[in-house]
């Protein structure tokens, strides 16, 4: 059997719906019928289907992702000045 990426189509086919269907099911659960749902949710679990969520990022423009700049407490040597 050939190694492929497995596509939202593939887990339709699967599922017996559309690949539209399914493509609903991940970007709102609520917005599917809950056994339609169940049956998607079921079959990515078997296949450990993994969503893709940059598309969604790219749409969206937030990446989920926090920066933190934490400062450094330590002392410079070019900016040590001597008292005399």
């Amino acid at each position: 059997m050939r190694n492929h990426r497995i596509s939202l189509q593939d887990i339709a086919t699967l599922a017996g719906v559309t690949k539209m269907t399914v493509s609903r099911y991940i970007r709102s659960p609520k917005k599917v019928a809950k056994e339609t749902g169940e049956r998607i949710a079921k079959i990515m679990e078997e296949i450990n289907y993994i969503p893709n969520r940059a598309p969604g990022m790219l749409l969206n423009a937030q990446s989920y992702t926090l920066g933190i700049l934490i400062p450094s407490f330590q002392i410079n040597s070019s900016l040590t000045f001597s008292r005399e």
